[in-house]
């Protein structure tokens, strides 16, 4: 039985899925940066996208990942999960643009680069 209760209810459940999926995607990924040696890590959580549907780039020190994923459901009630990506990351050093690569495991994406300028001092 179809009643103004039920439709007001689930337009706002529609509502709060957009709202949340539009908020959630400043914040997505959810990245961790560190120095490994003379090599910066950047480990982004992916969960759930394909390696092909994945996009990098690096321009001086402003690293950019796109990411977009279709999923077709036949009814959804609430879909809080991201499909697209849009993240930039300014890099703290200098990066080798030779020197970058990607690897994605288990939802994992994690992009090792070459830090110019980074010296180790060996403490006497």
């Amino acid at each position: 039985m179809y009643t103004p209760v039920r439709f007001f209810t689930n337009e706002m459940l529609k509502n709060v899925s957009n709202t949340v999926k539009e908020m959630s995607s400043f914040i997505y990924p959810p990245i961790t940066m560190y120095q490994d040696g003379t090599d910066l890590v950047l480990e982004a959580e992916m969960p759930g996208f394909d390696k092909k549907d994945i996009k990098i780039t690096v321009e001086k020190n402003v690293l950019t990942l796109r990411a977009e994923r279709k999923r077709e459901y036949r009814s959804v009630y609430i879909d809080q999960r991201v499909d697209k990506v849009f993240k930039v990351v300014r890099l703290p050093v200098d990066v080798d643009q030779a020197s970058i690569s990607a690897k994605y495991q288990d939802g994992l994406l994690t992009v090792r680069m070459k830090a110019k300028d980074i010296k180790t001092v060996e403490i006497e």
